[in-house]
C-alpha cells in the first residue's frame, strides 16, 4: 500500500483524521468547482475553494472524538485548520504501597485476569498444598478473587465448578 494511514500504532489520531478530511474535501471541492463551471456556468475563485476546504475540514476535525498527539507538526496542522485540540486523557495514577510479610510467614500473591475462571482458586489451593507439604504453618494469602474469598468465608458451601 502506497499510503500509510497511521504512524501511531494503527490508531488514527486527530491530526491524521484532519489530514484525511482535508484530502477528501480537496477532491470534493475540485469536483464541485468543476460541476459548477460545467453545468451552472458559475466560476468559483480559488480563494473561495480554499476557504470551502478549510471550513469543511474544520467542521470534520472538530467533530471527531480522536485525541491529538504531543507533536508540534500535528499542533501546527490542527491550528491551521482552526481545529480545537482534543488532549489525551491523563492516566489515573494510583499509589501502591508494598508491605513485606511478617517474619516466619510465607506470603502468596494470587492475581488473575479472567472472569468466571477458577484458576485463582486452583492457585490458592495449590499454595495451601505446598505450604502443608513443606510444613509451613504461617501462610499469608493475598488475592482480589471473589471466588477465593467466597471459598474461605463459606466453608460449608462448596464452590460451584461449572
Amino acid at each position: 500500500m502506497l499510503l500509510k494511514i497511521s504512524s501511531y500504532g494503527g490508531t488514527l489520531i486527530q491530526c491524521e483524521i484532519a489530514i484525511i478530511a482535508a484530502m477528501v474535501n480537496l477532491l470534493n471541492t475540485i469536483w464541485h468547482v468543476r460541476n459548477q463551471a460545467r453545468f451552472s456556468n458559475k466560476r468559483i475563485t480559488w480563494k473561495l475553494a480554499i476557504s470551502m476546504i478549510i471550513v469543511d475540514t474544520t467542521m470534520f476535525g472538530n467533530n471527531t472524538s480522536k485525541v491529538s498527539s504531543n507533536s508540534i507538526r500535528d499542533f501546527t496542522v490542527l491550528k491551521h485548520f482552526k481545529i480545537n485540540i482534543h488532549n489525551p486523557r491523563v492516566p489515573v495514577l494510583k499509589e501502591i504501597v508494598w508491605h513485606p510479610h511478617l517474619p516466619n510467614w510465607i506470603k502468596c500473591n494470587i492475581d488473575g485476569a479472567s472472569k468466571d475462571n477458577p484458576a485463582e482458586l486452583c492457585g490458592a489451593m495449590r499454595a495451601i498444598e505446598i505450604a502443608h507439604q513443606m510444613h509451613w504453618n504461617n501462610l499469608w494469602m493475598e488475592t482480589d478473587s471473589a471466588i477465593v474469598v467466597s471459598a474461605f468465608k463459606n466453608l460449608r458451601n462448596p464452590i460451584p465448578w461449572s
